[in-house]
């Protein structure tokens, strides 16, 4: 006789991410303003100073280019000075990228320590056990998410599918001791559900649903800065904050302030995401001990 197949549902997902939340929200509350936000606002910062100079060269070429001759420009008047600037760009990006994916899997084991009732580890330990499997596994979920993009433009179904299922990756990396290899393999074929005696399909759904919160609390950020930015049209307010350059930055009072609150809230959403994707791996995991899970 065939057994019965449990559905997971998402307000089971919810309720038990946002005890987990509530349990360790110094270390949470850490790894996500200092391993996420700062990061990401100071680099901000600093791209947008370093980019000053390149911008004001470029400037000065076209305008002593033109104002002299009119003539076109040579490329290699213009490709010199942009090169030495992507060439730090892609340097502070490997280290961004690098210290954001510690501090989300710092955030993941923060989750995993709470569940297993483990006693709470300081945010720089958990930071640190992040730092380690961030090392070798950075490199695997960049070319994911490489393909993942190249795949969306010619195949977008499959490519979303296998980018949604890749949401449960760090949560299985820093469960199981195995490698990045079997953590990719296993949310992508749902292998860590097998025995478990839940419906796949259920899994899945509510893995689309955490990649569908991801991608609305994104759009609506985006929605909010655009409105910010056309505020002064929509209310009829004076445009000095729209107008107004700030001195070594070429950006506006109100463009940096848009900025400042996109890192900031995309950073503060991102957190949640090992809360939710932990929550689902352990509910799975442990057969919905103690959940209200309903049965078909």
């Amino acid at each position: 006789m065939r057994s019965e197949r449990k559905i997971l549902l998402s307000s089971d997902v919810w309720r038990l991410a946002i005890t987990s939340v509530k349990s360790t929200w110094r270390q949470t509350a850490l790894l996500v303003g200092v391993g996420l936000i700062l990061p990401q606002l100071v680099v901000n910062l600093g791209l947008d100073l370093a980019s000053h100079p390149v911008v004001s060269e470029l400037r000065a070429i076209f305008t002593s280019k033109m104002a002299t001759s009119g003539s076109p420009l040579a490329f290699n008047q213009l490709i010199a000075p942009v090169l030495n600037y992507l060439g730090r760009v892609a340097t502070v990006a490997i280290i961004l990228s690098l210290l954001l994916l510690a501090s989300f899997l710092g955030l993941v084991q923060t989750a995993i320590d709470h569940h297993r009732e483990l006693s709470p580890r300081g945010s720089l330990a958990v930071w640190f056990i992040g730092l380690k499997k961030a090392l070798p596994a950075g490199m695997s979920l960049f070319l994911l998410l490489l393909f993942v993009g190249l795949a969306g433009q010619i195949v977008i179904l499959p490519a979303l599918l296998i980018g949604v299922l890749g949401l449960m990756i760090p949560a299985i990396l820093m469960s199981e001791s195995r490698g990045i290899g079997y953590a990719l393999w296993s949310a992508i074929t749902l292998r860590f559900i097998r025995g478990t005696g839940f419906s796949g399909w259920t899994v899945v759904l509510n893995v689309m649903s955490l990649g569908a919160f991801l991608y609305g609390t994104m759009a609506v950020i985006g929605i909010l800065s655009e409105l910010l930015l056309f505020l002064d049209e929509t209310i009829g307010v004076s445009r000095n904050l729209w107008v107004t350059v700030i001195p070594g930055l070429d950006n506006t009072p109100i463009y940096s302030v848009v900025a400042v609150m996109e890192s900031v809230l995309s950073m503060a959403c991102l957190g949640l995401l090992p809360s939710l994707t932990t929550a689902l791996y352990f509910i799975v995991r442990r057969g919905g001990e103690g959940r209200p899970i309903a049965r078909v």
